[in-house]
């Protein structure tokens, strides 16, 4: 598994997998932006028919400002 950090476009992530493939890596984590979902369903077809899979991405996204839980920031009241 990598973990990119949301640091790569397409075409570099598909370089990156080629280039590792000898490595038979099972994914990919984090390698575009989340939030760009047209990059997302490019990557997965030109990656279509490997094993290895873009995964588990918005996980930085998933935490709000100053890294505190919901319940945290706003207690109940």
């Amino acid at each position: 598994m990598l973990d990119c950090w949301m640091a790569f476009d397409v075409a570099y992530t598909v370089r990156l997998a080629e280039t590792l493939r000898p490595y038979r890596l099972k994914w990919i984590e984090e390698c575009l932006i989340p939030e760009d979902f047209d990059a997302h369903v490019a990557l997965r077809q030109r990656l279509r028919g490997r094993r290895l899979r873009p995964a588990s991405t918005g996980t930085p996204t998933s935490v709000p400002v100053g890294g505190q839980p919901p319940d945290r920031r706003h207690p109940p009241a």
